[in-house]
């Protein structure tokens, strides 16, 4: 006996007259190693897992005896493998809650009819109630799938599977070759054109996905009881009921049945993307992409994600022998928190294994970690396109993630299964929330920003062409040190040496007639004067094109130019950059932040900062004068800040430098230490990441300012 002899609900169970229903199939499974009984109920294939001990004690239950005397007269012969009386009513109650116990009292006989009934009225009410996701049944699809499976014979499943090695192979490779053509259709996978073409290749693979997952299981000998649509955020889709499988004794039957589907996506994927890579633009073009897409990503992202209760869930809990996963994770949660947390040292787990236990530890904790994660995403999206019915998710989730919980820990706190542990049990269950709310509403907590940005000299200059021509000489090379005023390079314009001297030819004739006309008293001597001062003028203008055809420096400093050689006997447009000159002794960092980010940073003082400079992140370097530039800007400094470049700085796609943010920003900017580190190398136009220290402020007041700006950024409130 695994739990205490005596129970205060037993004077419940102790008179009745009860026995299994004789609908109920008996089956026997191994999970982990050890036997297990499955009941199932015929009629509406339900099923309940018992141990072979337990199960014993079950067929030991008649109706011509009450519960008591049986269960005496078991302990009288199985002292050691007899329930005990806790056991017993959990046992009859779960068994009772299932439909699986024939009453000989009428009333309760009654009481199983108004169960069935009630469980039918929740199930539609939770249909109702549910906006993201509820089925629709449509039929039964047993005997056609039973017509379909009689007609496929066993070589053709062979064939299949040798085809679908090579298709997956040769799609796989398919892909891989042409990996940046995927990416670059798949940014547009969700427009205005391609919806309707992703919506109907998405009902397509999952019609023959369940059609699959409906055929393996009755290649083993299951029933398919129902076909219909479920509508996951309000998009049907058609899903087929194949628990009769979780019947079935083998366990690598079970999980064929669950991979089945997955089986048949990848393979219409790679064939859609054989034909995809050798085909043109086109209306064939598009939906083979679409199946790639679809086929993929599903079997991956969901069918394949075990955190989710698809395929892989299902065939996860087969591989590791733990039946209904989810549940018994958060069971074993529960477990821990009435033994540990609550003192409770006679609470009992189902799985007194290490391994078990470690297993549905760590899966409870991912899956939690993983629906909180989908719950956010999910909810922001629907706000994003239905605000309302966004508004009643999140109220619905944080009712189901907070309050529900935080409710039935008072409860517990309060039941009579804590008396003798009340102080302990009350001050957890009631001292714990009020610790959060104070810990979260008043304990101020450090506060801070990563910024990304990157390393500038204070002194530096970007050189550009002042003159359009030809690159004749460069007189020094990347790298090299420089003083002012000295030679970087030399540019040749021989239009503008011919403009030159038409202009002193000109200016020369202009002369000539002056003094003529000075002499002989011309009448428009005034205009020949006026145009002798333009021509002059404009060879002054000449003139300092010419001189800035010579590009020198305009400070002491590093002539940095990487690619400048490669232009060498080229022609260089007015305006196009050539180089910069840096100044390397004093650095300074220039941070990208966002408005909500500014704002954040103005409502707070600074307390410091330091910054880590790419590819030398354990030389971080304190900062001084750390100040915010008070002006919007929409152009980077270096285009490695944004998404084109490796950054995390959105930038608009129309363009191709690279260095135009999609949206405004503000330049953060502090100077480095004259002495840097020991191992720092400080290089002009080196991106790093730039930590900023703000006043501590509780979790609360940083959570509402994100909301806050969350909501007035995306919904504009």
């Amino acid at each position: 006996m695994s739990a205490s002899l005596f129970n205060d609900s037993w004077y419940k169970v102790a008179e009745l007259r009860v026995s299994l229903l004789a609908s109920v199939v008996v089956q026997e499974q191994i999970f982990r190693t050890k036997k297990w009984i499955v009941l199932k109920d015929s009629s509406n294939e339900s099923f309940f897992r018992v141990s072979v001990e337990t199960f014993q004690f079950l067929q030991a239950l008649t109706t011509e005896q009450t519960v008591q005397e049986i269960w005496e007269s078991y302990v009288d012969r199985f002292p050691r493998q007899a329930p005990s009386r806790e056991e017993v009513v959990g046992l009859i109650t779960q068994l009772h809650a299932s439909n699986l116990l024939y009453f000989k009292s009428d009333a309760n006989a009654r009481e199983i009819s108004r169960r069935v009934d009630e469980a039918r009225r929740s199930e539609w009410m939770q249909r109702l109630a549910s906006l993201l996701y509820f089925k629709l049944p449509l039929g039964n699809p047993d005997a056609f799938l039973s017509w379909l499976n009689a007609r496929i014979p066993t070589w053709l499943i062979r064939v299949f599977l040798l085809a679908w090695v090579a298709v997956v192979v040769l799609g796989g490779i398919t892909v891989a070759e042409r990996f940046a053509a995927v990416s670059d259709r798949t940014q547009a996978i969700l427009s205005v054109g391609n919806i309707g073409w992703l919506y109907l290749c998405t009902a397509g693979m999952k019609l023959v996905h369940e059609i699959f997952h409906g055929l393996v299981c009755k290649r083993y000998g299951g029933r398919v009881r129902g076909f219909g649509l479920m509508f996951l955020i309000f998009t049907p889709l058609p899903y087929v009921d194949v628990t009769s499988s979780w019947g079935f004794p083998s366990q690598w039957h079970r999980m064929m049945v669950g991979v089945a589907g997955m089986f048949v996506e990848l393979f219409i994927a790679a064939a859609a993307a054989l034909v995809w890579a050798n085909t043109g633009a086109g209306t064939l073009n598009s939906i083979c992409f679409n199946l790639m897409f679809v086929g993929s990503v599903s079997s991956i992202v969901f069918n394949g994600n075990p955190l989710l209760r698809f395929d892989a869930y299902y065939i996860l809990s087969d591989w590791v022998g733990i039946p209904n996963l989810y549940a018994k994770a958060v069971a074993q949660w529960q477990h821990f928190g009435r033994k540990v947390v609550f003192g409770l040292q006679d609470d009992v787990t189902e799985y007194e294994d290490p391994r078990a236990q470690a297993i549905l530890y760590t899966y409870g904790l991912l899956s939690q970690a993983y629906l909180l994660m989908v719950t956010y995403f999910v909810t922001v999206m629907l706000l994003d396109q239905w605000f309302i019915v966004g508004v009643v998710t999140l109220v619905s989730a944080v009712f189901a993630k907070v309050v529900q919980p935080l409710w039935r820990l008072l409860r517990f706190a309060a039941s009579p299964q804590v008396r003798f542990n009340r102080r302990r049990a009350l001050a957890i269950g009631y001292g714990l929330p009020l610790a959060l709310v104070a810990f979260v509403a008043f304990v101020p907590m450090p506060c801070s920003l990563s910024v990304p940005g990157v390393l500038e000299s204070q002194q530096f200059e970007v050189a550009h062409a002042d003159v359009d021509g030809r690159l004749v000489r460069l007189a020094k090379n990347s790298g090299d040190r420089v003083r002012r005023d000295e030679v970087i390079a030399v540019l040749e314009n021989k239009d503008l040496d011919s403009r030159i001297r038409i202009n002193r030819d000109e200016y020369d004739a202009n002369q000539m007639a002056l003094h003529t006309m000075l002499y002989q008293s011309q009448p428009d001597l005034e205009s020949v004067r006026l145009r002798t001062q333009a021509l002059d003028n404009e060879y002054r203008d000449l003139q300092q094109r010419r001189a800035a055809l010579t590009v020198k420096a305009p400070f002491d400093g590093f002539w940095m130019a990487p690619g400048i050689h490669q232009s060498l006997g080229g022609w260089i447009a007015r305006g196009e950059v050539l180089g910069d000159l840096v100044d390397t002794r004093s650095f300074r960092f220039s941070g990208v932040i966002s408005q909500e980010q500014a704002q954040e940073i103005f409502a707070s003082r600074i307390q410091g900062g330091d910054v880590a400079v790419a590819g030398q992140a354990d030389h971080a370097v304190g900062l001084d004068d750390i100040t915010v530039i008070p002006y919007e800007s929409t152009h980077l400094a270096s285009a490695s800040l944004g998404w084109m470049g490796g950054g995390d700085v959105p930038v608009r796609t129309d363009e191709s430098t690279g260095t135009q943010a999609r949206e405004p920003f503000f330049v953060l900017r502090g100077n480095l230490p004259a002495k840097l580190p020991d191992g720092l190398v400080a290089l002009h136009g080196l991106s790093g990441k730039m930590k900023i220290r703000l006043r501590p402020q509780t979790l609360w007041a940083q959570g509402s300012m994100a909301l806050r700006q969350l909501v007035q950024k995306r919904y504009s409130l």
